[in-house]
């Protein structure tokens, strides 16, 4: 299934009954400019194994798995996990996991390749506080205010931690 295709993501979507849940921040990668440039700032090899979080149907996921030896992809949303299930079919290299970014162990993998943008900025200052976690690479889209939120204003102690 080619999920790139804007009218095969819509029809998986109908078919499974699913809309980007505003509540958990979801918004899909419909826009092929933009998964042009995350693809190329990846820069990864067949070597690499990429963890995704958020996945959503699974637009990045299938291009990075196309690119690296393997994809970990952790979805929240069970509706999400299923429509992965038929956009992913047949890519060996991928597993999906269904669990909450920020409150499973995401370091197994060496290369983090995207993150809800609502999410990313408490994700980035996750991964940038573990100093024995050696990414060479961490892309992200991060909406402005959602980092002006994250990070510690003027005076403040800290950074919230998840």
């Amino acid at each position: 299934m080619d999920v790139v295709d804007p009218s095969a993501l819509e029809s998986v979507l109908r078919r499974h009954g699913v809309r980007a849940a505003s509540s958990l921040g979801q918004r899909f990668l419909v826009d092929r400019g933009v998964l042009r440039a995350i693809l190329d700032a990846a820069e990864l090899s067949a070597d690499d194994d990429v963890l995704e979080v958020g996945p959503g149907p699974g637009v990045l996921t299938a291009e990075l798995a196309a690119r690296a030896r393997s994809v970990t992809a952790v979805e929240i949303d069970e509706r999400l996990v299923a429509v992965l299930g038929e956009t992913l079919a047949g890519r060996g290299n991928v597993n999906i996991v269904r669990a909450d970014a920020l409150a499973v162990d995401l370091f197994a993998s060496r290369r983090p390749g995207g993150a809800p943008i609502g999410l990313a900025p408490r994700l980035a200052l996750r991964l940038l506080d573990v100093s024995s976690y050696s990414a060479g690479l961490w892309a992200g889209m991060v909406r402005r205010r959602s980092l002006r939120a994250a990070l510690p204003r003027s005076g403040a102690p800290s950074a919230p931690s998840s």
